[in-house]
């Protein structure tokens, strides 16, 4: 089902008071490097409000249980050998760039996830605590069915993992076609600052770093182009990759900076199309919150406030 239907339900969890979350970040500990345990007692508060885009909104915080995220794909992972974990908390800044394509795959796939809003203070506390494996972001926090959390770094290595555990054919099981994938994915990450110029940059700054990535975005294209061959999805393949999503995001981005940067283009048209045309993914598309004055004052519009959370969850 689609969001339209409320098979999805979506929880928007607000912090009352921003004490309270710096005070439960503080609280953690590391074991082994990897394992940490963290109260968010401070995020449990429940009320409801309406959506005008027809989705259930709840925000929540209070009480001492935390924010549980329910792994909806736990067959496919344990299909795939795979443990699957009971909760999945990703850690990001309020832009849109290297979630945007995990947050098109797990709608995609149906996984539950808590996506939570950090900047500022907030990040700067968390990174001290250990909590982030490299200092960057995304992090995604992993908990386990015997209390056990796993903090991994990396967006790529974030990716995969959450490809595997999506299950839906989104990491290739042929060795072949995953490197034919994975290497798309990885040539499209190396482009030159296409996050950082629609997000941070402005002024002469932003001329800059603009007209280099759209100068250098034919030729990336063109790389690439035998790997999509007939098509619809990369590898020729007639379901996505973890990869599909993520060009589509670098191509989202670009337009973004040049409505017109694809025009001529039928092939890379109409590979958005296919993408923008997935179940539960067109849907997140139209209710995503907008980037606005892009090259002057960055922001997303309505801007996530700092310690907020959402939640998805799939029937």
């Amino acid at each position: 089902g689609s969001h339209r239907n409320r098979s999805c339900h979506i929880s928007t969890t607000p912090i009352m008071a921003a004490s309270l979350f710096v005070t439960a970040v503080l609280r953690t500990t590391l074991t082994s490097g990897l394992r940490a345990s963290r109260s968010l007692s401070a995020l449990r508060h429940c009320f409801t409000r309406p959506s005008s885009r027809g989705l259930r909104m709840t925000a929540m915080g209070g009480g001492s249980a935390g924010i549980v995220a329910g792994f909806s794909s736990s067959s496919a992972a344990r299909g795939n050998g795979i443990e699957p974990p009971q909760k999945i908390e990703f850690f990001y800044f309020p832009v849109r760039a290297r979630m945007e394509n995990l947050r098109m795959m797990l709608h995609y796939a149906r996984v539950d996830y808590v996506d939570i809003i950090v900047g500022g203070q907030t990040y700067r506390n968390m990174k001290a605590q250990g909590v982030f494996p490299f200092q960057t972001l995304p992090t995604v926090t992993l908990t386990f069915k015997d209390g056990k959390e796993v903090n991994i770094g990396q967006s790529g290595s974030i990716t995969r993992y959450m490809a595997k555990l999506g299950g839906m054919d989104l990491y290739p099981s042929d060795p072949l076609e995953c490197a034919i994938v994975d290497q798309v994915y990885q040539y499209m990450e190396d482009a030159p600052v296409f996050n950082p110029v629609v997000n941070v940059f402005t002024g002469e700054k932003f001329k800059e770093r603009k007209s280099a990535f759209l100068s250098h975005l034919p030729t990336r294209l063109n790389n690439v182009r035998k790997f999509l061959g007939s098509g619809p999805f990369f590898a020729e393949r007639k379901n996505p990759s973890y990869a599909d999503f993520h060009v589509y995001h670098m191509l989202s981005q670009a337009k973004l900076l040049d409505p017109k940067c694809l025009d001529g283009d039928k092939q890379f048209q109409e590979f958005m199309k296919t993408v923008e045309s997935l179940p539960r993914v067109s849907e997140y598309l139209k209710t995503r919150v907008e980037a606005i004055d892009i090259g002057t004052n960055p922001m997303l519009d309505p801007r996530p406030e700092i310690g907020s959370s959402t939640t998805v969850t799939w029937k």
